[in-house]
């Protein structure tokens, strides 16, 4: 809104919040419309506002003063101003007002703050006195996300928690309501407790209070600790510098050190005795750690120690090693696994006059605590010390393995690192760093030590995994390379399935459905039988079905098999999810928590993929299928508990879940159950963290509103042309980034409605499209219809084909890669 550009009397504007798409924003818009046309309304974008910038305070001032400076330019003296604000836009909203110039003279009539991050102890006096008029704090008693600014951010609270102190009256209200952080936007409770307010100018301010009335201890003892924070945050802050003091204090001191320690690993690592010893111990706890039963391998190497004589210190690392793997950090919480960590160190520690620069030692105090920590998925603030930890081991076992003709504990060093770097998305190091490791390890071949196969194996898989988004020929040929490398091997039939496993799912990201399949039955047929007795093997096993199953359909075409199968493998994850919750098995209760959540996954997949057969086939009843199917989907993402992080990205499968419901209620023209599924898609609230999530959910969003529009509209040929329009631009998009299947099918599913009421030009240059930019870049073809003149509405329905339908793999791959 530019200076001067409404004489509105009254104005309206919303303030959102970090990471917020502002879907509320302009359904409140609406809502407002709806009862006062003449209100106007404004939704101030903050613009893309991350975690990190909210942390800095300097960076919040910088949004304050573009929003003060706004405010001031957009609006006149005398008009009447309603802010409403949410989370952060609470903080900017508050103290725009705030620290407005003295000499201005501008009021707010209404403020209306939603989940605010404000501390507890801000200040109303002045404001109430000169520039607000009403001040409404809604606050959601079971919001997580201002716990977290409570406890970290610097000038930020809790008060859209725990409210202000002072007294309640019609112009300074605490209202306490019994949800979370984006419960303002779910259901009525705009239209009930926000629009009368911010119309008129009379309305009552009813006292809400849904905190409990007798709270047990634990939580009197919960807000106690949040009351606490605020000083010990200010304490925390105000150490900052003697901390970084002492940092690089430690930092000069360790490089001493290790500079000592280098020189005493020189002189105590030089025989072959020591180097054979390490490579056991590596090369048993790798296999620990590469789906086999950790008990079992460090026993019969214990025994194998024993019977050899070794140094009694290894046993006890090992030993010590092995009680590690039974403290589960899921099941105890990374600070009790800390601890335990620290208590058993201390047995560690009383070999230190023996071992203290011995590499053995190293490795067991560093490396295989970080391998634990790493491969049993808690990598919060662990990556840098991984990398640290790894590219110090291969330096050290290099030097080891240049003194002696073993280069195992090199390799497997190797090996961490790239896979570290891998993890961290540093693909270009990890590239080098395992090509480098393999270069090393055919020079090693050829010698009198030869590297085990597994190693190998291992070094080629996991360099195909980093080559896979940039170079997909190299990645196949790396892959394909350990499948030779370990398929006469019996006892390594476990990795072997994992590698058919993988090169299936190489092939899909290309499409050529014909040479995934006899992968997937290979895999699926090898971890059938080994996940009956390693349950490690499980999820791995289902996966390979569920790839089975696609692989099928998109090479046949049958859609009623599929769609059977799918059924068939939904009902045997939910038996196996059920009964991980089971006195009746208590060997699925040894499933990890990240285990599950992975299988959580698995079967939510399978109800997507099931309804996107159904959507494939085309015809009415189908269709109708389809949506049911995703609404199911929906309400099982919906179903899925958990802590903040998962909600959020189960909320994203629900909404968009949602959104593809709509658009399959939309094509059948069941246009009630189509604008009810689209307003609960816009209702979940989720966070978009990346700039592909935020394309895909809008991708889906636009289409589903769009095919909507088209079927509410009375003349549909302008609407169809404009969808049509907007659909080329999305697969235009595609040539920069490699599109997901399942949204490329479903983007031709709706390209296909609006072709049926497109105009000749627009159908034809839609049908050209697809044909040149987006099936040809994916090497696939397409037998396009004719672009004839539109048939009659009665007829369209029998004589337009599902543009998907018709796409074959090409015989000969192009060269063109889309999003490498």
């Amino acid at each position: 809104m530019d200076k001067n550009s409404t004489n509105a009397s009254h104005i309206v504007i919303s303030v959102r919040g970090i990471r917020d798409f502002g879907l509320w924003q302009e359904r409140l818009g609406t809502l407002l419309r709806e009862r006062d046309p003449n209100l106007e309304y404004v939704a101030y974008d903050t613009g893309w506002f991350d975690v990190i910038s909210f942390c800095v305070p300097y960076a919040r001032n910088l949004v304050v003063k573009r929003f003060r400076e706004w405010l001031v330019d957009n609006t006149e003296p005398d008009q009447e101003i309603d802010l409403v604000a949410h989370s952060f836009g609470t903080l900017i909203a508050t103290n725009a007002v705030k620290t407005l110039p003295t000499e201005s003279t501008l009021r707010v009539r209404v403020l209306i703050l939603s989940g605010s991050v404000l501390p507890t102890s801000f200040r109303w006096g002045s404001l109430l006195k000169n520039r607000i008029g009403r001040v409404i704090n809604e606050c959601g008693i079971r919001d997580r996300p201002l716990v977290a600014s409570q406890f970290f951010v610097f000038g930020t609270g809790m008060a859209g928690k725990v409210g202000f102190p002072g007294g309640s009256t019609e112009r300074f209200r605490n209202r306490y309501h019994d949800f979370g952080h984006g419960g303002y936007f779910q259901g009525e409770f705009m239209q009930n407790h926000w629009v009368d307010l911010l119309a008129d100018e009379n309305a009552t301010v009813p006292e809400i209070d849904q905190r409990p009335k007798h709270p047990g201890w634990s939580q009197r003892l919960w807000y106690t600790i949040l009351n606490f924070a605020s000083p010990a945050k200010l304490a925390a802050y105000t150490s900052v510098p003697l901390l970084i003091i002492a940092l690089f204090t430690s930092l000069y001191l360790q490089k001493k050190n290790s500079e000592l320690s280098e020189k005493l690993i020189q002189q105590q690592l030089s025989t072959s005795r020591q180097a054979v010893r390490f490579s056991q111990l590596a090369e048993a706890t790798r296999l620990s750690f590469r789906r086999r039963d950790s008990g079992s391998v460090l026993s019969a190497l214990l025994s194998t120690l024993a019977n050899e004589k070794f140094d009694s210190s290894i046993q006890h690392a090992l030993v010590v090693q092995n009680k590690l793997r039974l403290v589960d950090p899921h099941r105890q919480g990374p600070q009790k696994f800390r601890a335990a960590l620290a208590t058993l160190g201390n047995s560690l520690d009383e070999l230190a006059s023996e071992l203290d620069n011995d590499a053995i030692y190293w490795h067991v105090k560093g490396l295989m605590h970080c391998q634990f920590i790493y491969e049993d998925g808690n990598r919060d603030e662990q990556m840098e010390l991984f990398q640290t930890a790894f590219a110090n081991a291969a330096t050290r076992y290099e030097r080891l393995s240049n003194k002696t003709s073993n280069s195992l504990p090199y390799l497997l060093a190797m090996l961490d690192y790239g896979s570290c770097l891998w993890s961290i998305d540093e693909r270009g190091q990890a590239a080098t760093v395992l090509t480098r490791a393999l270069r090393r390890a055919g020079e090693t071949s050829e010698s009198t030590a030869p590297v085990p196969v597994w190693v190998l194996s291992e070094l080629h898989a996991a360099l195909a995994e980093v080559r896979r988004h940039c170079d997909h020929e190299e990645a196949v040929d790396h892959i394909q390379q350990a499948i030779r490398l370990i398929e006469s091997d019996e006892e390594l039939t476990g990795l072997l399935a994992i590698y058919r496993l993988r090169l299936a799912w190489f092939k899909m990201d290309r499409w050529d459905d014909s040479a995934a399949l006899p992968q997937f039955n290979a895999a699926a047929t090898l971890l059938s039988g080994i996940a009956r007795d390693d349950l490690s093997f499980l999820n791995e096993w289902l996966h390979a079905r569920h790839g089975r199953i696609l692989a099928d359909y998109y090479a046949t075409r049958d859609a009623d098999q599929a769609v059977n199968a799918f059924d068939d493998l939904i009902a045997t994850m939910q038996h196996v999810h059920d009964a991980a919750f089971s006195t009746h098995h208590p060997e699925l209760r040894l499933l990890s928590d990240r285990r599950l959540e992975e299988l959580r996954g698995r079967i939510f997949n399978a109800y997507e993929r099931r309804a996107d057969v159904q959507l494939d086939i085309g015809d009415r009843e189908a269709t109708r299928l389809a949506a049911d199917s995703y609404l199911r989907a929906a309400q099982y993402a919906a179903n899925v508990g958990g802590d903040a992080e998962k909600l959020n990205r189960w909320s994203k499968r629900q909404a968009r879940m949602l959104y593809r419901a709509a658009a399959a209620h939309a094509a059948v023209e069941d246009l009630d159950q189509a604008r009810e599924a689209l307003a609960q898609a816009d209702n979940v609230a989720c966070d978009l963290w990346s700039p592909t999530e935020r394309n895909r959910f809008g991708l889906n969003r636009e289409l589903s509103t769009r095919l909507l529009q088209l079927m509410e509209a009375d003349h549909r040929t302008s609407v169809a042309d404009k969808a049509v329009a907007w659909t080329l631009d999305a697969i235009a998009g595609y040539s920069d980034q490699r599109p997901r299947r399942d949204d490329v099918e479903f983007t031709l599913f709706c390209g296909t409605k609006f072709v049926q009421y497109a105009s000749p030009e627009r159908r034809a240059d839609l049908l050209n499209s697809l044909d040149q930019t987006l099936l040809a870049d994916l090497n696939l073809t397409w037998s396009k219809p004719q672009a004839t003149a539109r048939p009659t509405p009665e007829f369209q329905q029998q004589t337009t084909e599902p543009i998907h339908s018709k796409w074959r793999y090409r015989s000969v791959p192009r060269t063109t890669r889309v999003g490498n």
